[in-house]
C-alpha cells in the first residue's frame, strides 16, 4: 500500500481503529453480552491493478457463504483517480 504523506497514514489508522473500537462495542466486550453472532473485521489488500482487485474480490466473494461475510468497503489512500 503506498501512502502520500504522514496524514493519510494517520486516517487510515484513524480508520482502523474506528472499526476496532466498533467491533469490540459491537460484540459486547465494552458493555456486557451481545446478543447475535459476533462481528469480525477481515482486512484484505487489494494491490494495485485491477488483476489484484479482481483476485482480492474473488476470494471474498468465494468465502462469504462459509466466513458469513455481510458486508464491505474499501478505501484509495493514493494513486490516480
Amino acid at each position: 500500500m503506498e501512502f502520500e504523506g504522514v496524514a493519510s497514514i494517520e486516517a487510515v489508522r484513524r480508520d482502523l481503529e474506528g472499526a476496532y473500537f466498533a467491533q469490540l462495542r459491537t460484540n459486547g466486550r465494552l458493555t456486557g453480552p451481545a446478543e447475535g453472532a459476533p462481528v469480525r473485521l477481515l482486512f484484505g489488500q487489494t494491490g494495485g491493478s485491477a488483476e489484484q482487485r479482481n483476485h482480492t474480490v474473488g476470494q471474498v466473494l468465494g468465502a462469504r457463504r462459509a466466513q458469513r461475510i455481510v458486508a464491505t468497503a474499501t478505501w484509495r489512500t493514493a494513486g490516480p483517480s
